[in-house]
C-alpha cells in the first residue's frame, strides 16, 4: 500500500510518464499482440501504473498498483541493471526473496543476469514473478540516466520462446528509449 500511496503522491511524475508511455505502449501492443506493462519504481519494488491488454490469450493478469520484487521481474530487472555499481551492490546484500522457483535470488547469478541484461539492453524473466508467465522488459529513464520505470511484454512461457523473446527485446528496449526520450523532455 506504501508503494501505491507514493506512486499517488508522485502524481505529475507518474501522469506525465503514462502520456508520454500509453501511445509508445499501444504500438508496441499492436506490434506483439502481447500484454504490455509500465511500471514505476518504488524502493525495493515496482508498482504497475499501466497495463494495456493484449488480444492473445492469456491466463493472469497483473492488478492495477500491484506491487511486486524489484529483482522478480523483467521490468524491474532492467532497472536494477541500470543502477549505479555502489547502489546494485546495496540491494544485492538485502533480502531477495522469491516470487516463484524460478526468481533468481543467488546475488553472484542476479549480477550476471544484471550484467547481460545492460548489454543487451533489456531483460528477461523467465516465470520469475509467475511461475508460467515469460516477460521482457526495458528500463525508462530521466533526464539524468536514473531509471525511474520500465516497460515489458509479457506472455504465457509456451508462447513468449527464445525467438520471440530475441524479437520482442530490442522492441521493448526501443519503447524505453522513446519514452525516456519524450520524460526528459516533458520537463
Amino acid at each position: 500500500m506504501r508503494a501505491v500511496l507514493a506512486s499517488g503522491r508522485a502524481g505529475r511524475r507518474v501522469s506525465g510518464l503514462r502520456n508520454v508511455a500509453i501511445p509508445v505502449m499501444e504500438e508496441l501492443r499492436r506490434a506483439t499482440e502481447e500484454t504490455i506493462h509500465l511500471t514505476y519504481r518504488f524502493e525495493r519494488s515496482i508498482v504497475l501504473i499501466e497495463r494495456l491488454d493484449g488480444i492473445k490469450p492469456v491466463a493472469y493478469f497483473l492488478a492495477y498498483g500491484a506491487v511486486y520484487d524489484i529483482h522478480a521481474t523483467s521490468a524491474g530487472k532492467s532497472i536494477l541493471s541500470r543502477f549505479a555499481a555502489d547502489e546494485l551492490e546495496d540491494y544485492l546484500t538485502g533480502p531477495l526473496g522469491a516470487s516463484t522457483a524460478h526468481t533468481i535470488t543467488d546475488a553472484a547469478r542476479l549480477r550476471e543476469d544484471l550484467r547481460e541484461a545492460r548489454e543487451r539492453g533489456y531483460a528477461v524473466t523467465l516465470g520469475g514473478n509467475v511461475a508460467d508467465v515469460h516477460a521482457v522488459g526495458a528500463a525508462i529513464c530521466d533526464r539524468t540516466g536514473t531509471p525511474v520505470a520500465a516497460v515489458s511484454i509479457s506472455a504465457p512461457a509456451d508462447r513468449l520462446n527464445e525467438s520471440l523473446i530475441a524479437e520482442y527485446g530490442p522492441l521493448a528496449a526501443d519503447a524505453a528509449r522513446r519514452i525516456s526520450m519524450g520524460v526528459s523532455g516533458a520537463g
